[in-house]
């Protein structure tokens, strides 16, 4: 090859010319090359930031919400109108929303579990102090 040789970290310098790559790897040439093009362009294998709108919310943003409404039963409450004047929100409500969403959190009624009175507390507890010794073989054993 003539001319200056590409940049290329000192970890990849045992490796092949990126034709016999391809080969070895299941990265396409294309991909190969293009890593390659953004080391020699920029230093580092790693792409452009994409184009778009920039978002309205970041992650910072989000996690004081989250915090809040898992407070108590009254936080947890809050509807999207409600949180966005607490938090003195410039944002619409479907923003809100959505954040919530991508961070886990669904507008959704819990599960009811089943009550556990006394008696059957300290049946699960006996359960649990009888079989606590016992080995994968003895529970390989048990029938479900």
């Amino acid at each position: 090859m003539n001319g200056p040789q590409p940049a290329v970290p000192r970890h990849w310098a045992c490796v092949p010319p990126e034709q016999s790559l391809s080969v070895k790897s299941p990265i396409s040439s294309e991909s190969q090359s293009s890593t390659i093009g953004n080391i020699n362009a920029r230093g580092t294998g790693i792409s452009k930031p994409r184009s778009g709108r920039p978002r309205k919310l970041s992650a910072r943003d989000i996690r004081p919400i989250v915090r809040f409404l898992c407070t108590n039963r009254t936080t947890r409450r809050y509807s999207l109108t409600q949180l966005k004047e607490y938090f003195e929100l410039d944002v619409h409500e479907n923003t809100i929303w959505k954040a919530l969403q991508e961070a886990g959190y669904y507008h959704r009624v819990a599960r009811r579990r089943p009550y556990l009175n006394k008696r059957d507390r300290q049946r699960r507890l006996k359960y649990a102090k009888e079989h606590k010794d016992w080995t994968v073989e003895d529970w390989g054993k048990v029938l479900f």
